[in-house]
C-alpha cells in the first residue's frame, strides 16, 4: 500500500510541476503503466494523420522521412525506447550513413522532439531525451538576390523566349520577391478572391494553425503588372520540386551564380525592402513573424550592403601637391 501511495504521489507531483492537467484516465494509465509499451512511431503516425489537413505536402513528407529513418535504425520504438542513449545512437547512425549536415539533423531531432512533447502532454510516461541531448545548429545567412540580379530576372521575363512552365514559375517568384515575400505554400493558394481593391489580403498558410492574423498589403506596381488578366488561382504551378528545378534553369539563363529556390524570393523581398528605406518593424508585420528577432537577420544583411555602398565615394582621390612653378 505504501508503494502504491508513493507512486500516486509521484504522479501528482510530476503533473503539478509540469503544468499538465491530470485527468482520471491519464492517472490510471500512468499508475498502471499502460502506455509504457505503446509504439512511439505508431503514435507519431496517428498524430500526423490528425494534423495533416493543416500541413503542407513538404512538411508531411519530411515527417514521413524522419519516421522511415527511425524504422531503418530500429524497427520497433516503444515509448520506453525514447531516451538519451537511443537518440544519440540514432543521430550518429544517420549522420554516418547519410552524411546529413548539422542543420538538417537539427530538423530531424526537432520532429522527434515535437512528438515526444505531444505524448507527455497527453499523459504518456515518456522521458525527455533532449533534456540532456543538445540539438546543434549552425547559423547560416539567407540566400537572396541583389538589386542587379533581380533586374536580370525581371528582364528575363520580358524576353518572351521562355517555355510557359518556366514563365509561370518566374512570374510567381517575381511577385513574391517584389510584392510581399510570400512563401511557396501561399503561391499555391492565392486566388483572385484574395485581391480586394488594390490590396492582397490573406492569412499565411504556414502559420494559420497558430495565429489567424490577416495580412493586408498594397499591391506594388510590378505586382499589378504580373497579376494583370489572371483569374481563379493566381498562379498555376507544378510541384515544389519542379518549381525549384525551373528556378535553377532561370538562374543559369540570368547568369546568377546562386542556388535559387522559392524561398530566396522571400529573402530577396526582405533585403530589398530594407535597402530601399523600409522599416524593420513594418517588415516584421509584412512577413508575419511573431518575433522581431526572426526579422533582424535581414537587418544584418542590409547593414552590410549599406556599409559596402560607401565604395561609391572611392571616386575621390587625394592629388599629389603640385610643385610651384
Amino acid at each position: 500500500i505504501m508503494n502504491a501511495e508513493a507512486k500516486a504521489s509521484k504522479i501528482f507531483i510530476e503533473h503539478r510541476t509540469s503544468g499538465v492537467i491530470l485527468t482520471k484516465d491519464v492517472f490510471k494509465k500512468k499508475f498502471l503503466n499502460e502506455d509504457i509499451n505503446v509504439n512511439f512511431l505508431k503514435f507519431a503516425y496517428d498524430q500526423l494523420n490528425q494534423e495533416s489537413h493543416n500541413m503542407g505536402m513538404r512538411a508531411i513528407l519530411h515527417h514521413m522521412r524522419v519516421f522511415k529513418l527511425m524504422q531503418q535504425y530500429q524497427p520497433d520504438w516503444l515509448m520506453v525506447d525514447i531516451n538519451y542513449t537511443n537518440i544519440k545512437g540514432f543521430n550518429d547512425w544517420v549522420s554516418r550513413k547519410f552524411g546529413y549536415k548539422t542543420n538538417y539533423m537539427a530538423k530531424i531531432h526537432g520532429t522527434i522532439k515535437k512528438f515526444t512533447n505531444i505524448a507527455r502532454k497527453q499523459g504518456i510516461p515518456i522521458a525527455d531525451p533532449y533534456s540532456n541531448y543538445k540539438i546543434s545548429k549552425v547559423k547560416t545567412q539567407p540566400v537572396y538576390l541583389t538589386g542587379e540580379e533581380l533586374r536580370r530576372m525581371i528582364a528575363l521575363r520580358s524576353s518572351h523566349d521562355l517555355p510557359p512552365t518556366h514563365l509561370e514559375v518566374l512570374s510567381a517568384y517575381l511577385f513574391a520577391a517584389t510584392s510581399g515575400g510570400f512563401r511557396i505554400s501561399d503561391w499555391y493558394r492565392l486566388t483572385e478572391e484574395n485581391i480586394v481593391g488594390k490590396e492582397i489580403v490573406f492569412v499565411p498558410h504556414k502559420t494559420r494553425k497558430f495565429k489567424t492574423k490577416i495580412i493586408r498589403l498594397e499591391i506594388t506596381d510590378i505586382g499589378t503588372e504580373i497579376l494583370n488578366g489572371r483569374t481563379g488561382k493566381l498562379f498555376n504551378l507544378p510541384s515544389e520540386q519542379k518549381v525549384n528545378m525551373y528556378l535553377k534553369d532561370l538562374a543559369i539563363l540570368a547568369e546568377i551564380n546562386k542556388r535559387i529556390t522559392s524561398h530566396t524570393a522571400r529573402h530577396t523581398f526582405a533585403t530589398q525592402y530594407l535597402e530601399h528605406g523600409g522599416k524593420i518593424e513594418r517588415l516584421q508585420l509584412i512577413l508575419g513573424h511573431s518575433k522581431l528577432e526572426e526579422t533582424m537577420v535581414y537587418s544584418h544583411i542590409s547593414d552590410k550592403t549599406v556599409s559596402q555602398s560607401m565604395r561609391v565615394m572611392n571616386v575621390w582621390k587625394l592629388q599629389d601637391p603640385q610643385t610651384p612653378e
